[in-house]
């Protein structure tokens, strides 16, 4: 079947309706909790998020304080995923600061 929002492939792969594509952090709860499975993993697909400031960061503000916590927030949420061991290469990215 075909579904016009992923939430609902999403929800139909959980009930047993079948297979579902989704990115690894949209169905983290149900991969950790075992109620979906990964049976052919993540793959890179090349986008990404990005943290703009327009002004500098500079070491010690409030920006790059704030900056360093959203990073390490992801690589939390990917190490949990189990998504940065060995850094293989089909892994999904933490955002980068520009």
């Amino acid at each position: 079947s075909d579904f016009e929002h992923f939430y609902l492939s999403i929800q139909a792969a959980s009930a047993g309706l079948g297979l579902a594509m989704a990115s690894a952090l949209m169905v983290r709860d149900e991969l950790h909790s075992g109620q979906l499975q990964a049976p052919f993993g993540f793959l890179k697909e090349g986008s990404g998020y990005h943290l703009l400031s327009p002004q500098a960061l500079d070491d010690g503000s409030k920006r790059q304080r704030f900056a360093d916590w959203v990073r390490s927030e992801c690589q939390a949420c990917l190490a949990q995923l189990g998504l940065l061991q060995n850094d293989e290469p089909a892994l999904p990215s933490p955002p980068q600061v520009r």
